[in-house]
């Protein structure tokens, strides 16, 4: 009796909750997503399927390559999510896929929220990889395997206008 409560219990959880369940874009931030995206992270053709599975999403592939001391793998060009970019940046798979969940999930509602107003620009800074930290030579590398875009600012639907 208590396994059918268990299995029963198991199956009426929602799929985020459950870290054998594979991401989708459209599956709210749950407990499991980092561990989600670690597997996305070793799995360069599933993360960019996961990503043409949306026809508004464009992203081109890009080879891996080394820089000094840095290896950069699983690696796409963001040209365009659901928001329009200040221009195209490079990106690891995973987090141009975690990128697109929180704006799906988190942007546009605390945008329309707080500003009234959906996101339909991001102005970004660039992509920053693989830096020595404090500047030492030989201090670890920071985010040696992910890209990082800082973000500068977003426009609303009504500053477009």
């Amino acid at each position: 009796m208590a396994v059918a409560c268990l299995v029963v219990g198991v199956w009426a959880l929602p799929l985020q909750w459950l870290p054998w369940t594979p991401l989708t874009l459209d599956m709210p931030p749950g407990l499991f997503m980092t561990l989600k995206l670690t597997r996305l992270s070793d799995d360069p053709a599933a993360c960019r399927a996961l990503l043409a599975e949306d026809p508004a999403i464009r992203v081109e592939a890009v080879d891996d390559f080394t820089s000094g001391d840095c290896r950069l793998t699983n690696l796409v060009r963001v040209q365009r999510t659901a928001v329009e970019w200040s221009s195209s940046y490079l990106a690891h798979c995973p987090l141009a896929v975690a990128w697109v969940i929180y704006e799906r999930h988190r942007l546009m509602d605390v945008a329309q929220t707080t500003l009234g107003s959906s996101v339909v620009r991001v102005e970004h800074l660039g992509s920053l990889a693989c830096r020595n930290i404090y500047g030492r030579q030989q201090a670890r590398r920071s985010q040696p395997r992910q890209l990082i875009s800082p973000l500068s600012s977003w426009r609303t639907v009504s500053e477009s206008a």
